[in-house]
């Protein structure tokens, strides 16, 4: 989906056994055994970046431009009106407005939508804004959009009017002909609802800073996650405007337990909160915010773009310790611990603690995500004590087991990603042939989409073949034929059984492709694929071993990977004194720490949890416990 700007933001059931019992959940013998191995696959199998251009010239098996004009056009001339394609996020189609051309500035043409009462002077107020200090702001600090881009004009367009259900968004398809979507505005434009911000405010200007960084980070690096652009977008708005700071016990606050290296369809101004307070601390820790350009301009994806920047300007530590450091800055927030390393210069989080133990108290049992947090009291009488942490020592990449045997093939998962996988098939004998498989998907509804496809010659181009479940609906634009696009379940992502004719491909040899393709702006668990077979020419694959597939991003595995731990002690001594240990999670997800003192010398600590399990999607269960120690 579009870029938005939200209307908010502008374990497993267990017994209580005692301290030797094993970890709460895992995964049989062999597929602990392996989970490295998948783990290093998933590392060196390339997150394939989509091309929407490439991806309809495949389809249609013509070339196709990526421009809708050559040239530069003529200057617009204020008092035109043309029309453009809005997205109705209430209901995810498009609609057609009509906008009047009511300012050119050196940068941008300003519509307005008739009947919306915009004045003049709160336009051209939020125009030199825009040109004086969000415009230069953001090319300095995150770089510059496509100019002069897919209509040959070196302008942008802010459109103001009707926009349902966000309070503002950018859409790259309007960055490609409608030869490759048939909605596209066919330039570079933000799309600003005038019910939500007004003209001539600072929301609106914060609205259209953040929405302007997503059009500039689409061309900087359009590999790039949800979860930095909206961070950038929100650090944006803040750079470009009055101070902004996250204070008090926001949303994000209040559970933060939310996954920072992912999105979700709910709980965004979680999100939106969890990823600017992360980018802000990044600028302000590692270089100022002059280092984001340079971030940016690794191209790549999260987190191997931070690690390659950090790297590269010599600060010794990677993402994850990045992230631990700025998981206990969230909490403790305080200049005069380690040097300022766990604080926020220009915010002041508070995160609510998840719970309080005691020594001999029944274990806390929980679950966490991936790149979140969960924070953890300990308190005692002044005794020393000793913490037991139990985690399960692996987890999935995806929410299902194969359907037969120990391995599947997974699509992988990302932003803008488009991933297949492809076997050529000798259907020469046989006048009648049928594809069958199991599938089980997670993908963003109407955006996002998987598809089996065909080619008679050679993979010059690509048919998209309908199978007994796939769904011609197309509402947004997205799909390239028909498709399988949301849950394979009525209530949420189950194993369901497809079948496709593949009749009119007989007497000859075939190419048979799977293929996923996701947009910007959020992504879900992704797709399986299990149990492929054409009886009629006895074909049987259940994942177990090498058949001839061609991956270009899925992965053969047996979908489950080590589970890191990701846990730092944060210790309130007498005298206001603040200390933070990291502590070493075991391979088995185990760990036995002790600690003097607790409710004397340490009057208090905080166990701050975090699951560090890259690309996955999946909660990590942990238990956790405090005994006397001698």
């Amino acid at each position: 989906m579009p870029h938005v700007s939200s209307l908010v933001s502008c374990l497993l059931a267990l017994l209580l056994l005692g301290p030797t019992v094993a970890v709460p959940v895992d995964r049989d013998d062999w597929a602990r055994a392996r989970a490295p191995e998948t783990l290093e696959l998933l590392a060196s199998t390339p997150q394939r970046v989509r091309d929407p251009v490439a991806l309809v010239a495949r389809v249609t098996g013509a070339p196709i431009a990526r421009v809708a004009r050559e040239g530069p056009p003529e200057p617009f001339a204020v008092g035109r009106v043309d029309s453009f394609w809005v997205l109705d996020h209430n209901d995810n189609t498009y609609k057609r407005r009509e906008a009047e051309l009511r300012l050119v500035t050196p940068h941008v043409y300003w519509y307005v939508e008739p009947g919306r009462d915009v004045r003049a002077d709160d336009l051209q107020r939020s125009a030199a804004h825009f040109e004086d200090v969000t415009y230069p702001t953001v090319h300095r600090y995150f770089g510059s959009e496509w100019s002069p881009g897919v209509d040959g004009d070196p302008r942008i367009t802010v459109f103001m009017g009707t926009v349902p259900g966000v309070a503002a968004y950018f859409s790259s398809w309007d960055e490609y002909p409608r030869s490759v979507f048939p909605y596209s505005n066919e330039r570079e434009i933000v799309h600003l609802n005038v019910g939500s911000s007004r003209p001539g405010t600072a929301g609106f200007d914060a609205t259209l800073a953040h929405e302007f960084q997503h059009m500039v980070h689409w061309n900087v690096n359009p590999a790039d996650e949800t979860w930095v652009d909206e961070g950038s977008a929100e650090l944006a708005a803040s750079l470009a405007g009055p101070a902004r700071a996250a204070g008090g016990t926001s949303q994000f606050g209040r559970q933060p337990d939310v996954q920072l290296t992912a999105w979700s369809e709910s709980n965004t101004s979680s999100h939106y909160e969890s990823a600017f307070l992360f980018m802000q601390y990044f600028a302000d820790h590692y270089g100022g915010p002059d280092a984001l350009r340079s971030l940016l301009a690794e191209q790549g994806r999260p987190p191997e773009t931070f690690d390659r920047y950090l790297a590269r300007s010599g600060y010794g530590v990677g993402f994850d310790e990045v992230f631990q450091d700025w998981m206990v800055a969230n909490l403790v927030d305080d200049p005069r611990v380690e040097g300022g390393r766990y604080s926020h210069a220009r915010s002041d989080p508070r995160m609510t603690l998840l719970g309080r133990l005691r020594p001999g108290e029944p274990p806390l049992v929980e679950r966490v995500h991936q790149y979140a947090a969960d924070y953890v009291e300990l308190v005692g009488d002044g005794g020393n004590v000793e913490i037991l942490f139990e985690g399960a020592p692996t987890v999935r990449l995806a929410g299902a087991d194969p359907t037969s045997g120990r391995k599947l093939w997974w699509s992988n998962r990302g932003d803008g990603l488009d991933t297949f996988m492809t076997r050529r098939f000798d259907l020469a004998s046989v006048a009648a042939a049928t594809l069958r498989f199991n599938l089980w998907y997670d993908t963003e509804r109407d955006y996002d989409y998987f598809y089996v496809m065909a080619s008679r010659d050679g993979g010059a181009s690509w048919q998209v073949l309908s199978g007994a479940l796939a769904s011609d609906a197309n509402p947004t634009g997205n799909a390239v034929g028909p498709g399988y696009s949301g849950r394979s379940g009525a209530d949420g992502p189950a194993w369901v059984r497809e079948q496709v004719d593949l009749t009119p491909f007989a007497g000859g040899e075939v190419l048979l492709r799977f293929e996923y393709v996701t947009d910007q702006a959020y992504n879900a668990a992704g797709v399986l694929v299990d149990d492929v077979e054409i009886p009629e020419i006895g074909y049987q694959d259940d994942g177990e071993l090498e058949t001839g597939w061609v991956s270009e991003g899925f992965i053969r595995s047996d979908n489950t990977i080590p589970q890191p731990w990701g846990l730092r002690l944060v210790e309130y001594r007498r005298g206001g004194e603040v200390t933070v240990r990291p502590l070493a999670v075991g391979p088995d997800g185990r760990l036995a720490e002790r600690l003097p003192g607790l409710g004397g010398e340490v009057e208090r600590a905080v166990l701050a949890v975090s699951g560090l399990a890259p690309r996955t999607l999946e909660t990590a269960p942990y238990r956790v416990s405090l005994r006397r120690a001698g």
